[in-house]
């Protein structure tokens, strides 16, 4: 009863993750998931699987690899994420790159055909590989992928009554709960034949369009009506709902008619479809050889005609693939928002036992997601008079631990958000369009609570006067909450929190950090929230803080440790400035980890024990002790960077902070993630978006260059 209730929790909750079907695969054994899949799977973003036979028995080269490089873009655009599967070196890959496609396409030595009787074969001999449907279907299951596009599926072979000749596709969709979206059977085939065995498997078989004729590959309607029809993605999205909610552990088939303008006549392809089949007997072809034997005879009878014709049918099946598994993931997130926060923390804790045998995330977020408006006024002063001026309205995705979390997920870093959100239009806008890169398995859904809003009014040169803030929903990231992911905080390798969290929250994350020697990086937030983290009884286990020299007084404030600033007789002059955060942030690292001081134009401070040619990222360690040799290392903004047209700096420390992070965690020394937090920052001033799109893409310098001002 206890896995019963834990497994309908699950599935209404936003949280779940891709699991093996044992019963076919071992599944970290033998399969592959490209970073791109699994960060898809983990993050709920819409997936489509793609087979490799077409690629390596269906089309000649290099039309199979123009092909299928057209009908992965088809899925991008669409919004999902392309996944062909095939069998590379014995190796089983699940999403492969231009570069693994282009190989695989043009492959000299022979590609076997893989169903689900060769995989042992295939795998254990190190050969390549073509997935046919069923193998596909298969190797979809056993990692969580729901929809699959394809060209055409077998069937019953004519005369399949006296040779048996049935193709395993159709077994394979009667074992597992996939969509397989095809031009329905292979004209080749008997299509009653082929209907009748799919209703013996217990297949749901549809047609997609207004009437419940099914398609025949090359021609649109076969003749041979199917049992039901739907016609539109969202009503197929609906029935692979109910699917999966019955159990039923057999697959559906959605049969999508080749557009007409790409069809072929009747009775031309099936007279060459004849000759081509009587060929092969004549020959004395027979088992899986016969599909790429007599659709090869086919294109030459044609005259080439049939292979545009399968061309243009993939392309559109893929099409209407994403367009299914994208009202799919919508239908998943709605039902997900369903329950209150306790029946919430109820499925995480049902889901703990999964989350352990995932791989876990690199770093944990733990803090505010927010709904940003920015009010850019584009005049050159902005009156309190109640006037109206002239401006641009924006909104994205904002929140500091959003913001890190969304940046680390576009740098490649995995990582794994705690926060909370409410139930409405903010919180559907947040997960639809700023959360893909993240794992938001730790995201907490409220239907009492409006999610967080921030509104910014920001001037012409992009710097900002002021903002307003409607932030109840940060009370909910609670010790409760975090709680529920004790063995994703344990097994990463950093924490880092945000200052919109409670100070009990920030207490019970730094004992169980200190605890289990997690280092924890601290965001102060802003100067109103940057000392709350010193109310805690466990500050001093900080690793890392990263605040601006506003920030840095408050905190230097709140941790007892604020000294007289009366020599600082200026807080314009540049040199002031610097020696300013400098006495301030040694004085706080005598107790801390290390403190990063963003200065705005003038750069960044790192203050720190340890050399700039060394590892930023260390093991939490007892830092209690005072400390006499911390070093003071001054950073100018490269020249450059410093160049660049500023167009937005709200997220610029956010950028920074993740920059950082993401070259700490590869082990760089001090000099590269300086280097790298600069450039994530820069492209983010150069964004009207808090965490840009692009960020990714940075060309970052090898080391930033750096001037010594303590030793």
């Amino acid at each position: 009863m206890q896995m019963k209730i834990a497994h309908t929790l699950r599935n209404r909750v936003y949280v779940y993750f891709s699991r093996c079907n044992m019963s076919s695969f071992n599944y970290k054994s033998c399969i592959d998931v490209s970073p791109e899949v699994s960060k898809a799977l983990r993050s709920h973003t819409p997936v489509v699987a793609l087979e490799s036979t077409i690629i390596s028995h269906g089309m000649p080269y290099p039309q199979n690899l123009q092909t299928a490089l057209q009908v992965e873009e088809i899925v991008r655009n669409e919004g999902a994420v392309p996944a062909t599967v095939a069998i590379v070196k014995g190796r089983i890959k699940v999403g492969l790159n231009q570069e693994m496609l282009a190989e695989f396409a043009s492959l000299k030595t022979p590609v076997v055909k893989t169903s689900r009787r060769d995989f042992p074969y295939v795998l254990s001999k190190g050969l390549n590989g073509g997935t046919t449907v069923a193998g596909t279907v298969i190797v979809s299951s056993a990692v969580g992928i729901k929809v699959f596009a394809t060209g055409g599926l077998g069937g019953v072979h004519r005369g399949g009554e006296k040779t048996m000749d049935v193709s395993a596709d159709l077994m394979e969709l009667g074992r597992n709960p996939v969509a397989v979206v095809s031009s329905g059977v292979k004209s080749i085939l008997d299509i009653e034949r082929t209907l009748e065995y799919l209703e013996t498997q217990g297949v749901c078989v549809v047609t997609f369009g207004e009437n419940k004729n099914f398609p025949s590959f090359y021609t649109p309607r076969s003749g041979v009506e199917a049992p039901y029809n739907i016609e539109s993605p969202v009503e197929a999205a609906l029935l692979i709902e109910k699917l999966f909610e019955l159990h039923l552990n057999s697959g559906i088939l959605l049969a999508v008619p080749i557009p007409d303008a790409e069809a072929i006549e009747g009775n031309e392809i099936e007279k060459a479809i004849s000759t081509a089949v009587k060929e092969a007997e004549d020959h004395g072809i027979k088992g899986k050889e016969v599909t790429p034997f007599v659709l090869n005879r086919v294109i030459s009878l044609t005259g080439g005609r049939s292979l545009e014709s399968n061309i243009a049918l993939i392309k559109n099946n893929a099409k209407v693939g994403a367009q299914v598994a994208l009202e799919l993931a919508k239908r998943q997130m709605h039902s997900s928002k369903q329950l209150s926060s306790e029946d919430v923390f109820q499925s995480l804790h049902a889901a703990s036992s999964e989350r352990c045998a995932a791989k876990s995330s690199p770093v944990v977020v733990i803090g505010g997601s927010v709904l940003d408006s920015v009010l850019a006024i584009k005049e050159n002063s902005i009156l309190a008079n109640g006037s109206t001026h002239a401006g641009q309205i924006r909104q994205s995705g904002g929140g500091v631990g959003r913001n890190i979390a969304d940046a680390l997920g576009k740098l490649g870093t995995l990582p794994f958000l705690i926060s909370a959100i409410g139930n409405d239009y903010a919180g559907d806008y947040l997960v639809k369009n700023t959360l893909k890169h993240i794992e938001t398995s730790g995201l907490l859904w409220l239907d009492h609570c409006r999610t967080a809003c921030y509104s910014a009014i920001v001037n012409k040169h992009g710097e900002c006067y002021f903002g307003v803030g409607d932030m109840v929903t940060h009370d909910y990231i609670s010790p409760k909450l975090v709680d529920n992911f004790l063995d994703e905080i344990k097994q990463s390798s950093l924490v880092v929190l945000d200052g919109n969290i409670p100070v009990e929250t920030m207490d019970y994350v730094l004992a169980v950090c200190k605890k289990s020697q997690i280092p924890v990086w601290f965001e102060p937030t802003d100067i109103r929230k940057a000392g709350k983290v010193f109310q805690s009884r466990h500050w001093t286990t900080l690793g890392y803080v990263s605040p601006n020299l506003n920030e840095l007084q408050v905190m230097s404030q709140a941790s007892g440790l604020f000294y007289s600033l009366s020599q600082f007789h200026s807080a314009c002059e540049d040199d002031t400035i610097l020696s300013e955060a400098s006495f301030l942030a040694r004085n706080l690292v005598e107790h801390i980890g290390a403190a990063f001081v963003t200065l705005g134009r003038l750069g960044v401070l790192i203050v720190r024990e340890g050399e700039a040619d060394e590892p930023l990222l260390q093991s939490s360690r007892d830092i209690t002790r005072t400390r006499s040799n911390v070093c003071v290392r001054h950073y100018a903004v490269p020249v450059g960077i410093a160049e660049h047209r500023i167009v937005n700096v709200s997220g610029a420390g956010d950028c920074f902070a993740a920059g950082m992070i993401e070259a700490m965690l590869r082990g760089l020394p001090e000099t590269e993630c300086v280097s790298a937090g600069f450039t994530a920052a820069a492209w983010s001033m150069q964004s009207s978006f808090t965490v840009p799109e692009n960020i990714c893409d940075s060309n970052i310098p090898a080391c930033a260059e750096y001037t010594l001002i303590h030793s």
